[in-house]
């Protein structure tokens, strides 16, 4: 105790002293302390309330240790006796002599340490190819995730072997065989595959020349994002995914349901994909956040240099005289045959048109609402002292761009195939959720503008 009043108590006397505290041989109650001692734990428990707790999780705990049933054919409604915990046999133990792991672990630690093991060719030689496959879109085993007999053969079986070797030889460094892989000769490659090649190797297994391939789902995407507005920071890697509701760009593009893991991606070529470079949301939105960057620019006086600017922006390189030539003509040809005047006095007609029909509404809504006041202001006159109610709108969403409530807080997010497009919800067999009202509601208008398929349109 002494110890403790002086501040150094080691480890032991403190579990003594709360051993103490369980038995009820010490009070931890406040009031039942002296005063002085009361101030010090008054004062502990203030800085400990400003301090943030630590947040924990669970990590690597043994738990319950068991031996699982061998499942016969892989049924699992056939178990048989449980077999102990150890390595694959195929290995023969890893030639230590250890047939089984121990009985009184989880066998966590000798399982690493077997995957890592010098006598344990795989681990490596996975990684390897993994990275192969990542930088030259196809494996020197091309299935990536089954190395083995049912797998693919090797096209390079000394060349996967020297690599696996050298990768475990510098430390498994994953930034290192990265680098040798793209300054090989291989990768510096020209693209196009040589005459030759059509006969004796029309899949290029043999890489007379680098395969070209599409990019990603994700690169895709930041490519336009970063072309567009320069946006380094909102990478598709950082986009929320939800499984039941993917990112259709970037599900047009081949990105894999998150429901497991994926060694690689399907790649396929369909007129989705062009359409939604086209004409679709994001490119729509990108292409005119791009096309004001560059007409807002004051270096750039002349359609050339604009021309030339987009070039470089988009492929790194100048135009050549032709596509300069091209791209002048287009615009020459548009503004002569007056396509764009007329888009935009068609642009700025609708909107117009809009805001008289929003007029007609007010018109028709407002004598309503003067009614409802007066009928108020005479209620109040006769010596009702009920609230005034406040006619007011509480929320508004014209989903211009997005379902922001543009009153109060209630913004809306899109479930689904919900979308915005023109102006416009679009459901779709989709909805779109908001956060809960902050009062209770009694008597209420919802006024909605609605535009359904079919008159006979039904649901929802």
């Amino acid at each position: 105790m002494q110890a403790w009043g002086r501040g150094d108590t080691n480890d032991t006397q403190a579990r003594l002293i709360d051993a103490f505290v369980k038995q009820g041989l010490l009070s931890d109650e406040l009031d039942a302390l002296p005063e002085a001692l009361k101030q010090q734990v008054t004062a502990y428990r203030k800085l400990e309330n400003e301090i943030r707790p630590p947040v924990r999780a669970a990590g690597v705990v043994e738990g319950e240790i068991w031996d699982q049933p061998f499942l016969e054919r892989g049924s699992y409604k056939q178990e048989q006796d449980p077999v102990e915990r150890g390595f694959l046999e195929g290995f023969d133990a890893l030639k230590s002599g250890k047939k089984t792991y121990s009985k009184t672990a989880s066998g966590r630690r000798e399982l690493a340490e077997d995957i890592l093991s010098e006598h344990n060719p795989l681990t490596s030689r996975v990684i390897v190819n993994r990275l192969w496959h990542h930088v030259f879109g196809r494996g020197l085993v091309a299935s990536t995730d089954n190395i083995g007999r049912l797998g693919k053969e090797p096209t390079h079986p000394e060349l996967l072997d020297n690599l696996a070797a050298d990768f475990r030889q510098h430390g498994w460094s994953i930034k290192r065989a990265v680098k040798q892989l793209v300054m090989s000769r291989t990768f510096r490659s020209a693209s196009s595959a040589p005459a030759a090649n059509t006969v004796k190797d029309a899949e290029n297994l043999k890489l007379a020349h680098y395969p070209p391939r599409r990019l990603d789902a994700e690169a895709i995407l930041d490519t336009i994002r970063f072309v567009a507005a320069n946006e380094v920071d909102r990478r598709a890697v950082y986009e929320e995914v939800l499984r039941n509701s993917l990112n259709p760009f970037l599900a047009t593009f081949n990105f894999p349901i998150p429901l497991s893991t994926v060694g690689v991606r399907d790649l396929n070529d369909v007129p989705a994909q062009s359409l939604a470079l086209m004409n679709g949301e994001i490119t729509r939105d990108a292409a005119q956040r791009w096309s004001k960057r560059i007409t807002s620019d004051p270096a750039l006086k002349t359609d050339r240099q604009r021309i030339d600017r987009l070039f470089m922006q988009a492929f790194s390189r100048h135009p050549t005289e032709a596509a300069l030539e091209a791209c002048l003509a287009y615009l020459t040809e548009d503004v002569q045959d007056g396509g764009l005047q007329e888009l935009v006095a068609e642009r700025d007609e609708l909107h117009r048109a809009i805001e008289r029909l929003h007029q007609q509404r007010d018109a028709l809504i407002e004598p309503v609402r003067a009614e409802l006041r007066e009928k108020l202001d005479r209620r109040i006159a006769a010596g009702n002292t009920e609230k005034p109610r406040d006619f007011r709108p509480i929320s508004h969403w014209d989903f211009e761009k997005d379902a922001r409530d543009r009153i109060g807080n209630l913004h809306g997010e899109l479930i689904g195939q919900a979308k915005i497009e023109d102006g416009a919800l679009v459901l779709d067999g989709g909805c779109v959720f908001t956060t809960p009202l902050s009062r209770p509601l009694r008597e209420t208008s919802l006024e909605v503008v609605l535009q359904l398929d079919s008159v006979d349109q039904r649901g929802g």
